[in-house]
């Protein structure tokens, strides 16, 4: 059994894992609720068209009344997780009486793809860094633990040879 691919979307600093159910800037988790969270999933999958009120509601509260400060409640926890307290918005334009549209350019990545973004570090799937430089650190970080466990082990032989020999 295949687990379905790992869907992201990325747009400025931000990650948005699907599947995780979490928003990241910059590798750091920010903290948002559920329903913010579906709001924004919503508006980042419809990015650049207007998301209707109806279609919010629809698709957040299915066979459910609420009213449409519901939405406006959202959208406000949203503006604030995002940091996008100027004018105009710089992520969530709002349409008079319509709804909203998500503004910033979009990007879906998926773990079949040759990379994705994990905390902020695009990686290949095997996990190793796709950036050059990223792999190269990440073998000298790996040779340098090598080198420290291997003369942890040798002065402990060493130190248990000399307490034998002592006695």
């Amino acid at each position: 059994m295949s687990l379905p691919p790992k869907r992201t979307y990325t747009f400025d600093s931000f990650v948005l894992d699907v599947q995780e159910q979490i928003l990241l800037r910059e590798g750091q988790q920010v903290p948002i609720t559920p329903k913010v969270f579906e709001t924004l999933l919503l508006l980042v999958e419809h990015q650049g068209s207007i998301v209707t009120k109806e279609t919010i509601l629809h698709t957040l509260w299915p066979n459910v009344f609420v009213e449409e400060s519901n939405i406006t409640f959202n959208i406000t926890k949203l503006r604030k997780a995002l940091g996008d307290t100027q004018r105009p918005s710089l992520y969530i334009e709002t349409i008079s009486k319509r709804g909203y549209r998500f503004k910033p350019v979009v990007h879906e990545v998926l773990a079949n793809d040759v990379s994705r973004v994990e905390s902020g570090v695009e990686v290949d799937l095997d996990g190793a860094p796709a950036n050059p430089q990223q792999a190269m650190v990440t073998r000298r970080i790996g040779l340098t633990v090598s080198i420290v466990a291997a003369l942890l082990l040798l002065g402990i032989a060493a130190l248990a040879g000399w307490r034998f020999n002592r006695h």
